[in-house]
């Protein structure tokens, strides 16, 4: 028995050192394989606890290890570092500054839009309603120019139908009078209500609709006088224009 466990090879763990991992780092086509390292080397019978303390003697032997090459090398050290910076650090540098200068171009573009362009945007935005609204207004002001035009072009043929029957004729239609004086008082009240929003404007065609108003108004009153003489004289035999009349002069 004592002879089978002389005959028994055991682990043997291998020393954590430099040339240890050099030997591993050797196959530089291949990525250095934690797992495989422990075991080829025996390093998992170790404890972590023991690990740790090697590597961090290793890790202090290497720093001493690198003082000590710059130190006997330094002339050669810097001539590295130059190279270095004459090459990767140069395009690094060039980069950044790269970066600097896009981020200044952004600060300097928001900052124009921020300060310059929003603040043109909304004054034209501005601008643009208020021409809108005075389109609006314009055209309003063309329709109610149209209403007006209109409602005199109608007033002055029934005042004349009106007017023909009144006086010419011996016995007036009383419904169709009716009909023609609340249509014509409908007439003058609309164009009346139209010119009274429109008074402050002292355009031509304003004093020309001003002017055919009271005209108008002046035929449409000689008009209703004589109608009310013939109602006063006969109100039976007018009894839809009497109506009419006196509900004219009760607005």
């Amino acid at each position: 028995m004592d002879d089978l466990f002389e005959d028994l090879e055991l682990p043997v763990v291998r020393e954590i050192n430099r040339a240890l991992f050099a030997d591993a780092l050797t196959d530089q086509g291949k990525e250095f394989d934690v797992n495989h390292f422990l075991l080829s080397n025996n390093l998992h019978y170790v404890s972590i606890d023991e690990l740790s303390k090697h590597l961090k003697s290793l890790e202090q032997e290497l720093n001493n290890a690198l003082i000590d090459d710059v130190n006997e090398s330094y002339l050669e050290f810097c001539s590295l570092c130059e190279e270095f910076s004459k090459k990767e650090d140069s395009h690094i540098l060039s980069n950044i500054q790269q970066v600097r200068y896009d981020l200044a171009r952004f600060n300097t573009t928001l900052k124009t839009l921020v300060t310059t362009d929003l603040q043109n945007t909304k004054e034209t935005v501005t601008d643009t309603v208020e021409y809108l609204k005075s389109l609006d207004g314009l055209n309003i002001l063309l329709q109610r120019h149209g209403i007006i035009h209109s409602c005199f072009q109608l007033v002055q043929k029934l005042c004349q139908s009106l007017d023909a029957m009144s006086t010419d004729a011996i016995d007036i239609d009383d419904e169709l009078g009716a009909l023609l004086l609340s249509e014509l008082d409908k007439l003058l009240r609309c164009s009346h209500s139209i010119l009274l929003e429109l008074q402050g404007l002292g355009s031509p065609l304003m004093k020309r609709f001003n002017n055919d108003y009271h005209s108008v108004l002046q035929n449409f009153h000689s008009i209703v006088s004589i109608l009310t003489d013939k109602c006063a004289l006969n109100s039976k035999k007018y009894p839809k224009i009497t109506q009419t009349l006196l509900s004219m002069l009760n607005k």
